[in-house]
């Protein structure tokens, strides 16, 4: 079966995202069809996926980060704070 292709424009963020989501062997196209799926249509489409529904993805160095920065304070304000 041949493929067509259709060539996109996106930025240097979503293009960086995309490669450390693909696997070797893998196109760009298999990490979109992985991670891109269209809305459900009804509640039990939604409740099909949901018992598929795999853990996140977890950033390790985000989640190292996060452990070693707890208990600090924000320097922010908080919203609605004047």
């Amino acid at each position: 079966m041949a493929t067509t292709s259709t060539t996109i424009t996106i930025s240097t963020e979503a293009y960086k995202l995309l490669k450390r989501l693909k696997d070797p062997g893998h196109s760009f196209s298999d990490v979109i069809l992985e991670y891109v799926r269209p809305p459900a249509r009804t509640c039990g489409e939604l409740l099909e996926r949901l018992e598929f529904i795999e853990a996140p993805i977890i950033d390790r160095e985000a989640m190292k980060e996060m452990r070693t920065s707890r208990g600090r304070r924000s320097s922010r304000k908080a919203r609605g704070a004047r």
